[in-house]
């Protein structure tokens, strides 16, 4: 079940990513940890599903992170959480990367169902974390209906993965 689940949001990120045809599917470039890596066209990302998702809600889609690089247009380390439910308008969630250094923690903007950073130099920053330096990522966020929520990620393969999308992509890692 999990397989397939994991097959089926790379499919569903690889639509919203790619401009490409449906028709084209996504190359892998392998399964690292907890992170599966791909190519498809010019873009590379990884993809993760939370390993554990708390909260007392009904009903909720999946919830996975992924870290993208389009080459194309000079974007890379676009770090994207997907929590499988509406945020409210102008909300937030707050990521703690846990590390044998110490907790890193920062908050996201919410737009829909997705949580990104404003700036480059954010993503840049908390990819090193997440690839380099962090074990474990938790997310927590609230439901446009109030509903809290905590997703748990392994950071087990993050770096290895992240090498194989530079790799891909012509990206320095």
């Amino acid at each position: 079940m999990t397989s397939f689940r994991f097959l089926s949001t790379a499919i569903f990120i690889t639509v919203l990513l790619s401009s490409t045809s449906f028709a084209a599917d996504p190359k892998n470039l392998g399964k690292y940890g907890s992170w599966q890596a791909y190519k498809k066209g010019d873009i590379c990302y990884m993809v993760s599903l939370a390993k554990k998702s708390e909260g007392k809600y009904t009903k909720r889609g999946q919830v996975y992170a992924v870290i993208t690089h389009r080459p194309k247009i000079n974007s890379k380390n676009v770090l994207s959480l997907h929590a499988g439910y509406c945020f409210p308008k102008a909300g937030e969630i707050k990521v703690t990367i846990k590390s044998s250094r110490g907790n890193k923690i920062v908050k996201m903007f919410t737009e829909g169902e997705v949580a990104w950073w404003q700036d480059t130099k954010t993503d840049n920053m908390m990819t090193d974390q997440i690839t380099k330096k962090g074990s474990e990522m938790i997310v927590e966020g609230k439901s446009a209906r109030g509903t809290a929520t905590k997703d748990t990620y392994s950071l087990a393969g993050t770096l290895k993965a992240y090498k194989a999308i530079c790799k891909a992509c012509g990206v320095s890692s």
